[in-house]
């Protein structure tokens, strides 16, 4: 019984796409923001938009940032637009300011809507409920269709 995801699922999404995901976000990370959008922006028309369940296991109500451990992205798609999926795994996300963070703490089970954007870099919650405390989360591998492009 572990806790996390497995070392071959982490070594998994240590995929070149995943690495290029995360340089692009690092560069919306504080002191680099001039490039990339602002937590106070709106998404770009050209973000992908994902609804996915999770829990909360890190919040940061004054900096809008949330951590959330999420199910498996079946349709998440790469820069180049080709579906791929992604595993479950944690990933820090910041908040629209339209998201009410009162009502949430670490260990709340959520359901959120992200937005994900190659450029300008944007990986954000749009939309965050809470679920009911007794929801079964399933964690594991993406299990994408065969590979599409749109």
């Amino acid at each position: 019984m572990t806790s996390g995801p497995t070392r071959t699922a982490w070594l998994k999404w240590l995929s070149p796409v995943m690495l290029t995901l995360a340089g692009a976000l690092l560069a919306t990370g504080p002191g680099c923001r001039e490039g990339g959008a602002r937590s106070g922006d709106a998404a770009p028309a050209n973000a992908r938009r994902y609804t996915v369940r999770g829990e909360i296991v890190r919040l940061s109500a004054a900096a809008r940032q949330v951590s959330i451990r999420h199910e498996p992205i079946d349709d998440f798609a790469n820069e180049a637009g080709t579906v791929v999926g992604m595993g479950s795994m944690v990933m820090p996300f910041d908040v629209s300011p339209e998201v009410a963070l009162d009502d949430v703490r670490v260990g709340d089970k959520v359901e959120v809507r992200i937005a994900v954007s190659w450029s300008p870099p944007v990986l954000r919650i749009e939309q965050l409920r809470k679920l009911p405390v007794d929801t079964a989360l399933r964690f594991g591998e993406a299990r994408p269709k065969a590979a599409t492009r749109p």
